[in-house]
């Protein structure tokens, strides 16, 4: 079921806005150190992969052969002509914050691109967990 793409009123979000409470929950601040973890559990189990997660390697494979294992907490937003994708990256010790929004684009075009970021942004953390 998909929401009133024109709801009345006024509906909007910044990427500051999200990667401010991606910050708070990432770091155990958002309402309880309890209740992030929570939340952070939940995203992890988002079943929508088609966009930030869509280029990744399996995260279930290849941990023996110099992949770094990893996992992401996202949750993802889609109406026609509006696709975002917002989570915590985690490869092997480190952690990213990453929100993508898009407006006014083709839906496949803009899952294409959060797919191709969210495989620069793995590829940067992969290549960086290397050197902590």
């Amino acid at each position: 079921m998909m929401n009133n793409p024109n709801p009345k009123g006024f509906n909007q979000i910044t990427a500051n806005d999200i990667g401010k409470l991606l910050k708070l929950m990432a770091t155990d601040k958002l309402v309880s150190e309890e209740a992030s973890k929570q939340m952070i559990a939940i995203m992890k189990k988002q079943q929508i992969k088609d966009c930030l997660p869509e280029k990744l390697p399996s995260p279930y494979s290849n941990f023996n052969d110099g992949m770094t294992p990893w996992e992401l907490a996202h949750k993802t937003g889609w109406i026609p002509g509006t696709r975002h994708d917002v989570g915590i990256f985690y490869v092997g010790q480190r952690k990213l914050i990453a929100t993508v929004l898009s407006k006014e684009e083709d839906d496949l075009v803009s899952k294409q691109v959060l797919a191709q970021i969210g495989e620069e942004i793995y590829t940067y953390l992969q290549d960086s967990s290397l050197n902590v």
